[in-house]
């Protein structure tokens, strides 16, 4: 049970150091002068956090 609420919370966590760094990068990206480059980064970033998570909670859920 201990090792379920774990997984939960670094998949949660997880999410969240990803929108965090998407914000960041998307601000560099538009006002910082990073270019798009920098926001492409930080949407890549997230997308492979959320198929990541995803995938590590549906496993959570199957095993349960």
């Amino acid at each position: 049970m201990q090792a379920i609420l774990f997984i939960t919370f670094i998949s949660n966590a997880l999410k969240l150091v990803a929108m965090g760094f998407f914000i960041l990068s998307a601000y560099k990206g538009t006002f910082s002068g990073g270019g798009s480059n920098t926001v492409f980064v930080g949407v890549a970033v997230l997308t492979v956090v959320i198929v990541i998570t995803h995938i590590i909670d549906e496993l959570r859920r199957n095993h349960s």
